[in-house]
Parts: structure tokens; sequence; C-alpha cells
């Protein structure tokens, strides 16, 4: 008994810490030991009783969430969207459009689509370009890719379309049969597919000179309650160009991390980088008459239905924190505020239900409290519990 309670003593001595600068557990307790487990004796067994420890051990066992199906590797900044016309103004009431000048805060996160969490970023693949716009009436999210179109219009075969562009699943191994044998099967896909295989599209030198696209259609609304149909478009101030094959494999081997490292060290030195925002509109009966309104895998001719500027997108703050801020950060396209609205699009229709569903799945039934993904509006629900 003695030795049990010189082994206490000599665990959680006064002067092993001190008060001001402790580590705490989670619950915010001063951890007196960091370092050394408490036990019975000397050489004993370890002794429940020592918290500390078990909280330590509990939250190492459970600090990694399930990865992201597609999209798993990526990084995030935030930034701000600021209007410069007013165009905007006749298609939707959307109330970030409303003002010249008006500014909204947002986050960004960057992506590879089919490669995994820890691969590295110069890897052939498409890449997204996800913004969550905080406005004054909740959280639009803008869900965008860097190429024009999508490989399936068709959300019952997205899920084929992943597993046939990611690793195989039989040997772990990244092979070019399983996607070609889906383009041959799936001819829609050749468009995007052709995309990727392009230096620009798929192996981009920096995300601070990439476009990126909508691809989906979605709707405006304006005050007078008149539909049109809309893509939107994001297009970088800088020059998108791509690395070579060569330039990408030596980058690989020795930067992983190169994307996001050109990206954080732009933002730190001052060297904030800017988008142009602009949309595609569509008369909405137009849409039930055009073959092309509603697919995916085609663009609408910029001849007849030109580009329209909305606002300037600028990203100049990097996270504090990775996990909580873009591990944590969750999409869906199903946040949208008054004055945006949904289509018949088949493939916006099935995301509708699978973005919520994988967010449920990763980050659990609060994600939508979690600090990133909260709006910065007044938030007023009927919901209780959870």
């Amino acid at each position: 008994m003695d030795s049990v309670k010189q082994a206490i003593t000599d665990n959680y001595t006064k002067d092993l810490y001190d008060r001001r600068n402790a580590i705490t557990t989670s619950s915010g307790c001063p951890v007196i030991n960091p370092a050394i487990s408490m036990t019975a004796g000397l050489y004993g067994p370890l002794l429940t009783q020592d918290t500390d420890l078990y909280d330590k051990l509990q939250h190492f066992d459970r600090e990694q969430l399930p990865p992201r199906n597609v999209h798993a590797m990526g990084t995030g900044v935030y930034g701000s969207f600021t209007v410069t016309k007013s165009e905007i103004t006749k298609y939707s009431f959307a109330n970030l459009f409303a003002k010249v000048g008006d500014k909204t805060d947002l986050f960004v996160r960057f992506s590879g689509i089919f490669t995994g969490k820890n691969e590295a970023e110069t890897v052939r693949d498409p890449r997204g370009f996800a913004i969550k716009f905080y406005t004054k009436e909740g959280n639009w999210d803008l869900l965008a890719i860097n190429t024009p179109v999508f490989n399936v219009r068709d959300m019952k075969i997205g899920p084929d379309a992943v597993h046939a562009f990611k690793r195989d699943y039989r040997s772990g191994e990244w092979n070019s049969n399983t996607i070609w044998d889906f383009v041959v099967n799936h001819p829609e896909a050749l468009h995007q597919t052709l995309m990727i295989f392009t230096d620009r599209d798929g192996t981009p030198s920096s995300y601070r000179n990439m476009n990126a696209f909508g691809c989906n259609t979605f709707s405006l609304i304006n005050s007078k309650g008149v539909r049109h149909w809309v893509k939107f478009h994001i297009l970088s101030h800088l020059t998108p160009m791509g690395l070579d094959v060569n330039q990408a494999k030596i980058i690989a081997g020795e930067d992983p991390d190169f994307l996001s490292r050109d990206l954080r060290s732009a933002i730190q030195s001052g060297n904030f980088p800017k988008w142009t925002l602009s949309v595609q509109v569509m008369p909405e009966e137009e849409g039930y008459k055009d073959p092309c309104a509603f697919d995916c895998t085609k663009a609408w001719c910029h001849d007849k239905y030109p580009l329209i500027e909305v606002g300037t997108i600028q990203l100049d703050r990097v996270p504090d924190d990775y996990f909580a801020e873009v591990e944590q950060a969750a999409f869906s396209p199903t946040n949208v505020v008054p004055g945006i609205g949904f289509s018949p699009d088949r493939l916006l229709q099935g995301r509708l239900i699978v973005y919520p569903d994988t967010q449920y799945h990763r980050l659990g039934t609060n994600y939508r409290q979690i600090p990133i993904n909260a709006p910065h509006s007044k938030l007023v629900t009927q919901y209780t519990g959870g």
C-alpha cells in the first residue's frame, strides 16, 4: 500500500509542471505529468485511475475520420467574394448578389478527385474546387471541378465511374484498363477523360491558376419569380498551366504536397490568388428543348449563352488546424440560398442524396454544427436534441 501511495506521489509531484503553461486534458484540466503513466509501485501495472492516460489514448484511437470516397486528398483556405457587376440581379434575388461591392466570407477546399488521401498531389487526376459561401441567408455551397463537364450524366452510373477511375479494388493498384473499359462502354465520358489527359487539366501546375466549373445545371429565380437555368464558371486571374509528365513525376517524388504548399506559401507572402465568378444563363423554356441543358457531360455554347460576370473571389487566409477546418469541412449541393435552386439535371439530383449522406457517415449527425460548417447567419430551427 505504501508503494502505491509513493508511486502516486512520485507521478504527481507539484513541481513537475507549471500551472500557467500546463498541457491539459480534453476537458481543460491540467495534466501534471504528460510523459509518465501512473503505476502501482515502481514496476507495477498501470492504474485505471490515470484518467489523463485514458483521455489521451481514447482520443488517439479516434482521431482519424473515415476518408472521403472521392476528393479525399485536399487542402483549404479562407477568402471572400465581392460582387463586381449588377446584371446577375436580373436573374436572381439572392442576397449575396444584391449590390455591387457587397462582400461575403467563404472557405474553399481544393482536392484531387480519384486520388487517395496521402498520395502525391501531382498525380494525374481531375481537381475539385468546393466553395462554402457564408451568406446572410445561410450557407451556399458551390461544388466545382476543373473541367467543364463530368464523365456521367446519371447518378446511377456515378459509383461505377468512381470505381473505374480509382485504384483497382482487387490489387490496390492503378489500372488504366478499368478506366478505358468504362469509357468504351460509356462514350459520354470521353470528353472529360481526354481533358484529364491534358497537362492543364490532369496535372495543373498550381491551384492558383486553375479554372473551375459548376458542371451541374442549377436555377436562378429573380424577384418576379422568373426562372432561368444557370451554369457557374470560376476563372483564374492567372493563365492556366500544367505540368508535363516528367515534371509531375519529379515533383511527386521530391515534394508530394507541392500544390498545397504553393497555395499556402503564396497567401502567407501576401500574393492572394483571385478568380472571377461568372454565369451562363438559359431561359427556362429553352432548357426543356435543348438536349444539352441538363446533361452535365455537355457544355453550353458560349456564343448563344455568353458569360456574365458576377464578382471576384479572393483567397487570403490559411487555416490554423488542418483537421478541424479542412478535414471536417463538409460540402453539399443541397446547401442553396433563396434565389438559387436546382434543375432536372439527373446527376445533380443524385448528388442531392449522396453528399449529405456521406457527411452523416463521415462526421456524424451534428456535422452542420461543426464550426467550419456552421452558418454565420442567425440559426433558427425547430429541431430538438442531437
